[in-house]
């Protein structure tokens, strides 16, 4: 079983190898958070009433610009129905423009659990940073920031049944951003000007399907593999200083990604988790700076 276990994640990487710098993964946020997440603890895992996770994501942007995202994570089991989830997202970026690092996004949900094998689950994502960052006074692009800089709903449906599990996902900004970012205002050859104007950025919503499964379970492992189709709903737009909207063409459309997860139980509580997303298919245009792909590793602890 361990040797079937390994074969799947080699099969899994080596598919990705040469796709990991298109443009793809994509989630503002939605598909992370709890209820919606089918690789969550195993029934093997003892649950308590508390459970804290922590955990590091790495990625790439547009430009090749490094993407760190440190997380911290607490769920409250209220009964055996409801759950509620605060996560904490901190960031870093690195690239030829800049290095930044600051306090992410808030992410509140609560989750509820009915009639055995479904989920609902409904949360706000709060910005702790305005998404308009600086070097030199200058603005620096989407790809440079923290967070997004929007305040966003989230709803979220799930289905599980025996190794399946099925999830569909809304997430809609209800705020623009305060970043300041035009790419007009640099000189054609200038590195700024290879970024997407982002002023008074005005992100759409995205809507997201994944279907997973349980690939394989061992005594201590399971690996756990899916799909995970992002859509996102209309073209973003920005703003001129003279007031206009301005259509980002390109936007919109489908990034659809494959995703993998390996977990380790190495006690009756505790659990190591190894994650792994990268796109078949991509949006065109990616204006909000978002990784491209991402992997990630996570400890938790049920307490």
């Amino acid at each position: 079983m361990k040797t079937v276990l390994i074969i799947c994640t080699i099969t899994f990487l080596t598919a990705f190898a040469d796709d990991v710098r298109s443009q793809g993964c994509g989630d503002a946020g939605v598909c992370t958070i709890h209820g919606m997440n089918p690789a969550e603890m195993p029934d093997s895992v003892k649950i308590n009433k508390n459970r804290i996770s922590t955990g590091l994501y790495f990625g790439m942007s547009q430009n090749a610009v490094v993407v760190l995202t440190p997380f911290v994570e607490y769920t409250r089991v209220v009964s055996e129905n409801i759950s509620l989830t605060a996560k904490f997202n901190y960031g870093l970026r690195m690239g030829e423009l800049a290095n930044t690092h600051g306090p992410s996004d808030l992410l509140l949900s609560m989750s509820y659990n009915f009639l055995k094998y479904f989920t609902m689950t409904g949360g706000v994502k709060v910005p702790l940073s305005d998404a308009n960052k600086k070097i030199d006074g200058q603005p620096l692009p989407m790809n440079y920031q923290t967070s997004l800089g929007t305040t966003d709903i989230m709803l979220g449906f799930g289905y599980r049944i025996k190794r399946f599990s099925f999830t569909a996902g809304y997430q809609q900004p209800v705020t623009h951003n305060s970043n300041k970012f035009l790419a007009s205002d640099y000189p054609v050859d200038s590195p700024d000007n290879k970024y997407y104007s982002t002023r008074n950025y005005d992100r759409a919503g995205d809507i997201m399907l994944r279907a997973s499964v349980r690939a394989v379970q061992a005594k201590k492992f399971i690996f756990n593999a899916g799909i995970l189709p992002i859509y996102h709903l209309q073209n973003d737009t920005y703003q001129e200083p003279d007031g206009e909207r301005v259509t980002i063409n390109g936007s919109q459309g489908l990034t659809l990604n494959l995703n993998a997860n390996l977990q380790y139980q190495f006690l009756p509580d505790q659990l190591l988790e190894l994650i792994i997303g990268a796109p078949v298919v991509s949006r065109k245009v990616r204006p909000d700076g978002l990784s491209t792909f991402a992997i990630g590793v996570k400890y938790s602890i049920s307490l």
